[in-house]
């Protein structure tokens, strides 16, 4: 898909119940929005695995926990971020004010959760908009390698790597 940039904002479409609409990073919005949080302790290495679970077709945490097992990659612990509410529902990111305010609210969680780790492993389940909205805003984090979700064989594999 081709999103549209340009040098001084980043854009990401959004396909949502209110017909397409145009997110950006210039839509203010008052503070962030603090994501729900779980932990799943793997307990396979000092690596940290990020899962952003907004996407209200799928919770991709039981695939990705399957994942880091079968694959055995040095994981200590999974993170799994959802939306403020806990639970992804239809209008849990309504539009572009609340997917920069969530943005933000997820990368600074990330700064603090992972400032001890050299590395990250990514999975995203969210609104397209809202994953071009966390790429503009994801510094200051270590190495992230970002996942793909295949679905065959593995179900994932590395898609690349964010040198944050």
């Amino acid at each position: 898909m081709a999103v549209p940039i340009r040098p001084w904002r980043r854009e990401g479409w959004d396909h949502g119940r209110s017909g397409v609409q145009l997110w950006s990073t210039n839509d203010p919005f008052d503070a962030a929005l603090v994501p729900g949080v779980i932990e799943y302790e793997i307990g396979q290495g000092d690596e940290i695995a990020v899962a952003i679970a907004i996407a209200i077709a799928t919770d991709l945490t039981k695939d990705v926990l399957e994942y880091l097992r079968e694959q055995n990659l040095p994981v200590g612990k999974l993170i799994v971020l959802t939306p403020p509410g806990g639970t992804a529902q239809d209008g849990s990111v309504p539009d572009s004010t609340a997917a920069n305010a969530l943005a933000v609210g997820i990368r600074d969680h990330l700064r603090q959760s992972t400032r001890r780790a050299r590395h990250m492993h990514l999975f995203l389940a969210c609104p397209m908009g809202l994953a071009v909205l966390l790429g503009n805003r994801w510094n200051r984090l270590c190495q992230t390698v970002v996942y793909e979700d295949i679905k065959i064989d593995d179900g994932y594999e590395a898609a690349f790597t964010v040198e944050a």
